[in-house]
């Protein structure tokens, strides 16, 4: 879903000494949010983030908005000073990493480039009001359908299993590490 880590409801979670680099979506998401009746097993949940670093992600930290059906994207120098207390008791220390950071030479550079210079090659519409199916969709007062095709410069595309391998302990005590 394009998220590196994603807090879920009903679970306890510390969050700390990971590499979050190149999520489309977010690094870290806590959007699911428990309401209603149910704000009083929200408010015994305890969720921490601290102690990582982040580079090149659309967004650091995913929140729900405050008026709802919309998201709040956080960046890690900011989620110490803009999460409430009650969402992430402990959250210092969240960093971006440095663009000539050695941990970053593990990675496939060509891959990484693909990742953050990702364009829409094309793009296509198909919509038809006066169709049969739009017609008869429309008079039962249902919602009318079209369809759209996009094609990207980087879809699906396997990171090489060998220089996945270079990862292991390529920043220390952040991340995977060799054994």
């Amino acid at each position: 879903m394009g998220y590196g880590y994603e807090f879920m409801t009903l679970v306890n979670a510390d969050v700390h000494h990971n590499l979050f680099i190149g999520n489309n979506y977010a690094a870290v998401a806590r959007t699911h949010v428990l309401s209603g009746p149910d704000r009083v097993i929200e408010a015994k949940r305890v969720t921490n983030l601290y102690d990582n670093y982040y580079y090149i992600n659309a967004a650091d930290l995913q929140l729900p908005s405050a008026g709802g059906g919309k998201w709040t994207n956080v960046q890690c120098t900011d989620i110490e000073d803009m999460v409430d207390e009650k969402i992430l008791p402990r959250a210092e220390n969240n960093l971006r990493m440095a663009e000539n950071d050695a941990a970053l030479d593990a990675f496939d550079q060509d891959y990484l480039t693909g990742v953050a210079n990702l364009k829409v090659i094309s793009s296509s519409q198909s919509f038809n009001r006066n169709s049969a199916s739009n017609q008869f969709r429309a008079a039962t007062g249902q919602n009318m359908q079209g369809s759209e095709t996009r094609r990207v410069s980087m879809y699906g595309n396997r990171y090489n299993f060998d220089k996945a391998l270079r990862l292991f302990g390529a920043k220390a005590n952040y991340g995977a590490q060799k054994p």
